[in-house]
């Protein structure tokens, strides 16, 4: 049991190295950016577009997060254990179409798209490691690998614009509610 954990460590240590390398570069960046951090200043404004939000608001927040980082990572990255790293986003889009279960449609034929989209980009790195560097198979890895983030990107922002509209309509409900 102990050698199958070592063995599946060892063939996910560059995932889990760039995971942590990712977390510390951006806690260092956190302190540098707090050092300089003055509340009266206007783009604190934005900030505040996230503070009280509910704990499934967060949990959403951070699936969506986790599900953006994933499928940048895989569409730049080759790995052989594409399932895992498919199943962290898998797991990533269920919980967030359990917290917004009006999004299940849209977030069901994502899900497939995006995992379709990945599963071509990493067969066609393993065909050319096989038959060699092609330039064709090269720009076409290119042009799915910058389509995938862009439509990364779209999702994550559609889904915090989501969160955030979700977060106002109730603020708007508790302020209606108490003066009535």
């Amino acid at each position: 049991m102990l050698q199958e954990i070592i063995y599946s460590i060892n063939l996910n240590l560059n995932q889990i190295l760039i995971f942590f390398a990712t977390i510390l570069f951006i806690g260092i960046l956190m302190i540098i950016l707090m050092q300089k951090f003055d509340i009266h200043k206007k783009r604190m404004m934005y900030i505040g577009l996230f503070t009280g939000m509910k704990n499934n608001q967060i949990i959403a927040l951070s699936a969506i997060f986790i599900r953006l980082f994933s499928i940048i990572y895989l569409a730049c990255v080759y790995t052989e254990n594409i399932q895992l790293s498919l199943a962290i986003i898998l797991v990533a889009d269920i919980i967030y179409i359990v917290l917004n279960p009006r999004k299940i449609i849209i977030e069901s034929i994502n899900i497939i798209a995006q995992s379709a989209l990945l599963y071509l980009i990493n067969r066609l790195r393993e065909y050319q490691m096989v038959e060699g560097a092609q330039m064709h198979i090269e720009q076409i890895i290119i042009i799915l690998t910058i389509f995938i983030i862009i439509y990364a990107i779209y999702f994550f922002l559609k889904g915090v614009e989501d969160i955030i509209k979700k977060k106002e309509k109730i603020k708007k409900e508790s302020k209606n509610g108490k003066k009535q």
